[in-house]
């Protein structure tokens, strides 16, 4: 026989209100789990368009980056090829024109060597007389060789030298030296000859006779039309040309590298990528702004989620103890048992002095353990195993 201790009644009244309030937490929190889930459903097409229009934008400003940089590659390869075209032409006329240089030098130089050997020709006995060969006659024949040798090569060697200047009149007295040391250094030599076989009683050479003077007078014709020939030529050869170009050739070699000084075209286009890459980081931005607000929608969805499970084990357990009282035998207490105390103010449900319910009190206020014997009015035996606040 099952039977109904005193106190029954209100035990089932405060477990139906604590699972009223167990229901009322189950509902808050299925609210809040559904609020955050169509926040959530919300929110996740707005991340999917952010999403896709960012990756759109970024193909775009991709494609215009590369275009400008197909741009200024494209631009940059026209300006090298401009500078080395300019510099290549402006090399060869560096070229021809110290050729020419050069011809004009050695035009002068054969010309004047030529009027030495006409002078000489012409005047052969002065030469021969004269006081510069009668000074180096004063001289035994090696110190004539060595001053007549060396002033001839020094002279020659200093109009070579001056020959490969950068500028026409350098180069023109240049073979201007170089003719005359060599026209005089063998004028002096055949001199030096004549004062050689004047010193052995011979008669000096180009003197001797009539011949000697016709020879000397061909000799002089042929000098006097080859340096006429040279002269004519040396001035009358042309000097080349510079190059011409086009200003707008000169311009495009002379501008550096073209995103220092880019075309009209090129800044177009330049700017044109810098805009497409502006609107793709600004549309990133918000994509990875609405990700967070998703991520940490679903962060709030996982807490309310586990609030809706506690909250349902409640109502559960509330549940079953409306459902199913707990009965209490019509037997006396074991033997080995504390019978209830049955003091005034004491529920005689429970061992020891439990206060009367109401009001409700917990574990923390009263001396536990204790036995329960009857309905449990306040709650202290959780697990239902007949003993109440075990720890």
């Amino acid at each position: 026989m099952i039977a109904i201790v005193p106190g029954e009644v209100g035990a089932s009244a405060r477990e139906e209100s604590k699972l009223a309030e167990a229901q009322s937490e189950l509902d808050e929190a299925d609210a809040r789990m559904t609020d955050l889930e169509a926040r959530r459903d919300e929110v996740m097409p707005k991340v999917k368009a952010a999403r896709a229009q960012s990756d759109r934008m970024g193909v775009r400003a991709d494609r215009a980056e590369a275009a400008a940089d197909s741009g200024a590659s494209e631009l940059r390869a026209a300006r090298n090829r401009a500078a080395d075209d300019v510099a290549s032409a402006r090399d060869e006329h560096d070229e021809a024109l110290a050729s020419w240089r050069e011809e004009r030098g050695w035009m002068l130089a054969g010309a004047v060597f030529l009027l030495a050997a006409l002078v000489g020709s012409l005047l052969w006995k002065q030469v021969v007389s004269s006081r510069a060969v009668a000074w180096l006659n004063e001289r035994s024949r090696a110190q004539r060789s060595v001053l007549v040798g060396a002033t001839a090569v020094i002279g020659a060697l200093v109009g070579l030298g001056m020959m490969g200047g950068a500028s026409t009149g350098v180069v023109l007295v240049g073979g201007l030296v170089l003719g005359l040391s060599l026209g005089i250094g063998l004028l002096f030599f055949f001199a030096m000859l004549a004062a050689n076989a004047t010193e052995e009683g011979q008669p000096p050479p180009g003197l001797a006779s009539r011949t000697d003077t016709r020879a000397r007078q061909v000799a002089a014709a042929v000098a006097a039309l080859g340096a006429a020939t040279l002269l004519v030529a040396a001035t009358t050869l042309s000097e080349p040309s510079a190059p011409e170009f086009d200003e707008s050739e000169l311009a495009l070699a002379r501008t550096g590298d073209p995103l220092d000084d880019p075309t009209p075209a090129l800044q177009k286009l330049l700017n044109r990528a810098e805009a497409s890459r502006e609107r793709a980081d600004v549309t990133s931005d918000r994509a990875a702004d609405l990700e967070e607000t998703l991520d940490s929608l679903a962060g709030d969805i996982g807490q309310a989620r586990f609030a809706v499970n506690r909250a349902q084990e409640e109502v559960d357990r509330w549940n079953a103890a409306v459902a199913e009282p707990d009965p209490v035998p019509d037997t006396p207490p074991p033997p080995d048992e504390a019978p209830p105390d049955s003091s005034p103010g004491c529920d005689p449900n429970y061992s020891g002095c439990v206060p009367e319910y109401p009001p409700d009190v917990d574990c923390a206020d009263v001396a536990g353990p204790v036995d329960v014997y009857g309905s449990d009015p306040h709650g202290l035996d959780a697990d239902g195993d007949g003993v109440g606040c075990e720890s």
